[in-house]
């Protein structure tokens, strides 16, 4: 019997690559990516462990009905900050598996932050405009599950908030929120990829129909910024200073900071996520973080 074919959209990136590595691990689907460009090294090194690497454009509908062809479940995700509005390339991949009648698209959303802070935020479009796709999944009918991630915890070193401070030693700058509020976290890497195998286990056993009933937030711990810096210490044995960063030129990275120094992002939710906590999921805690992605970077600049 042939294996169920699972696409992931953005395979080369951090949600798409998390994804794929589980895909890979569990080894019960047969797995295509897809990228702008197919033959890139990231593609290539993909390519060599299995995945059929093919092109596709979030921009192109046709070109992703095309990536979608003969798959079972399409793992979707939309890329922030470009020409494109993420409101339009969300609808592109929900046309695109209607059109090649995918039975599952797992979706990776977020609240509409202007909903949750009651009018007060309007500007993050990278929340709102993915909300939206929601609602246009349900519209045109597209069987999907809908999960929401917490922050990215990889943002502290892609996004270098742990730095060399300009004094000696190293320091944790983060923007807006205040030190003692808990964030709730995602080690993408780590755990989003585990939460879509069981998604997808379930939908093929025809178990999954609760899943698709609102948007499941995954989320791998909740911690506060000085908890952060503790750890980090205490792992590393460096004396990392926290350095508060008061604000954001751009407005709609402000603006969804001061939603999350408000406890409006998941407010009442609790991480790890239980749902997927009872399906047997074992998330990663930050201490995991630490240990994987920070120690060597911190042992490496003495």
């Amino acid at each position: 019997m042939s294996k169920k074919l699972v696409v992931v959209l953005g395979a080369t990136g951090l949600q798409g690559g998390s994804v794929v590595s589980a895909l890979l691990a569990d080894g019960s689907y047969a797995v295509r990516g897809v990228s702008r460009d197919p033959n890139s090294d990231s593609s290539k090194a993909l390519a060599e462990k299995g995945v059929d690497m093919v092109a596709g454009d979030l921009s192109d509908k046709a070109s992703l009905t095309s990536a979608f062809n003969d798959a079972w479940a399409v793992f979707g995700v939309t890329m922030p900050f470009t020409p494109v509005p993420e409101l339009q390339q969300g609808k592109n991949i929900v046309d695109a598996c209607r059109a090649a009648h995918v039975a599952l698209l797992v979706w990776s959303s977020l609240p509409n932050a202007e909903k949750v802070s009651g009018g007060k935020y309007t500007k993050v479009r990278h929340w709102d405009e993915k909300a939206k796709v929601d609602g246009y999944i349900k519209e045109v009918g597209q069987d999907a599950v809908i999960l929401q991630t917490g922050g990215f915890i990889e943002n502290i070193h892609t996004m270098h908030y742990l730095r060399p401070s300009p004094t000696g030693g190293w320091m944790l700058a983060w923007p807006v929120v205040r030190p003692t509020v808990p964030l709730a976290m995602s080690y993408i890497s780590a755990d989003l990829g585990p939460c879509v195998i069981k998604v997808l286990d379930l939908w093929s056993r025809g178990e999954g129909g609760r899943l698709g009933e609102a948007p499941i937030p995954v989320g791998s711990f909740s911690i506060t910024i000085a908890d952060m810096v503790e750890t980090i210490n205490r792992l590393s044995g460096k004396d990392v200073q926290y350095q508060h960063i008061p604000s954001m030129r751009n407005e709609e990275l402000q603006e969804m900071l001061l939603l999350a120094d408000e406890g409006l992002t998941f407010p009442g939710i609790q991480f790890p996520t239980r749902l997927f906590v009872d399906l047997g999921v074992t998330f990663h805690t930050f201490e995991d973080y630490v240990k994987k992605e920070l120690l060597s970077m911190l042992a490496a600049h003495t």
